[in-house]
């Protein structure tokens, strides 16, 4: 008998477990007055969860496409025109005859690139007036640190005004997906920020949920295993999967399973050398951002409640925590708690560089209140009030925009 809970890339239909995200995304589609922006860390199966999505909307008969951003263009011209041009070979039946237009379109270079792909998509759409079309961006955040990457979030937000000209719009909807908060996806404050987003957050598996993965995995596993799992996995889906097809393995050797059992795979997996999915990831992050690492610290020390949205939303979408916790922010999983235990933590160096460096970083995304809090905490712990020239011009502009004028001045 063959192994049911594999290594895959892809959850097939017969293993899929829909989580309230699914319901949430479902429901924003089929109204398709605004585009559904999925907010989530790594290893969370946002991908499977638009897949999902995509086989269930097709089912009912509208179209969607899929777009890895992850696998970019180098212009945003040519961006647009790798939509429209994997929408055509679709094989869609009605959208045959608009290759040769379109290319004659492009020849001419009449059209900017954000109204050819505008004029491209109503033909798309006029071409099958009976149907709905669903775009899916995946890896939303990949195009953040690209020079057309406002344009490009620009235009789609202007779409869903367009409809009010043009009603075939009316059957166009989006679906995004990425680390990256809605509000940093358009950097120029002087243009409208993407805000017609319904924002949905991916979190992990309940209780139920994981029982319902078991069942269609024909596992045969007592309640006081399970709930022993559950203890150590929290229902981070990409651990729950591995530690499950780990037991899946124990089962087919006819081993007895036990919460000892269980424990060694733990062990095995995650803990010997902490390089497996997600764990590795987070461990990375924590070594590389000051803020993060500190707000990890605040976490065990009780100090919680100190904590800003910003840092909250960072920690989430690093993967530390849930979306929504009742009980307060709290560190999400055992594995991933001991992962980041207080002792590897406190030997972390923690080097003014990497603090500058992060600050840095802050201040390319264009997120100024992180970068004054980055490099005021530089400015602490070497207890000096010189900087860099290229860190004390970014902390000026940094305090302009967050209204610090008079401090402002005195860097700039």
């Amino acid at each position: 008998m063959s192994k049911i809970l594999q290594s895959l890339t892809i959850i097939p239909k017969h293993l899929y477990v829909e989580r309230s995200a699914d319901r949430q995304i479902n429901d924003v589609i089929q109204q398709m007055g605004r585009p559904a922006y999925i907010l989530v860390a790594r290893q969370m199966g946002k991908t499977n969860l638009l897949l999902h999505m995509k086989r269930t909307r097709e089912s009912v008969g509208d179209i969607v496409f899929y777009f890895d951003l992850s696998s970019r263009a180098s212009t945003y011209r040519l961006q647009l025109r790798d939509i429209i041009d994997q929408i055509l070979e679709s094989g869609v039946v009605g959208l045959g005859g608009l290759t040769e237009a379109i290319k004659r379109d492009r020849a001419t270079g009449e059209y900017e690139p954000n109204k050819e792909y505008d004029r491209h998509l109503r033909l798309v759409l006029r071409a099958i007036p009976d149907r709905k079309i669903i775009i899916i961006l995946d890896e939303v955040d990949s195009l953040t640190t690209i020079d057309y990457s406002d344009a490009f979030f620009a235009q789609i937000r202007s779409m869903y005004f367009s409809r009010i000209n043009f009603p075939e719009y009316e059957r166009l909807t989006y679906a995004l997906a990425g680390v990256a908060e809605p509000t940093d996806l358009i950097r120029d404050k002087s243009i409208s920020p993407f805000n017609i987003g319904e924002k949905i957050y991916l979190d992990d598996f309940s209780i139920n949920e994981v029982k319902t993965l078991i069942l269609r995995s024909e596992l045969n596993i007592q309640d006081d295993i399970l709930n022993y799992i559950y203890g150590w996995c929290g229902g981070n889906p990409r651990i729950t999967w591995d530690l499950l097809s780990s037991v899946e393995d124990f089962m087919r050797d006819s081993i007895v399973l036990t919460k000892g059992r269980v424990d060694e795979a733990v062990e095995r997996l995650y803990l010997e050398r902490f390089d497996r999915a997600p764990i590795d990831h987070i461990r990375v992050l924590a070594e590389s951002d000051p803020l993060i690492r500190n707000a990890i610290i605040a976490i065990r020390w009780g100090k919680a409640d100190t904590l800003d949205e910003r840092t909250k939303s960072r920690l989430y979408l690093a993967g530390v925590t849930s979306a929504n916790s009742s009980g307060g922010v709290v560190i999400k999983n055992k594995i991933l708690d001991v992962a980041l235990s207080d002792s590897w933590l406190q030997q972390l160096p923690v080097t003014a560089t990497a603090i500058l460096e992060a600050a840095s970083q802050e201040y390319v995304a264009k997120r100024f209140g992180a970068t004054v809090r980055l490099i005021d905490e530089y400015l602490n712990s070497q207890q000096t009030e010189t900087l860099p020239p290229e860190a004390r011009a970014q902390l000026g502009i940094s305090l302009v925009h967050e209204g610090e004028n008079a401090r402002a001045i005195e860097h700039l």
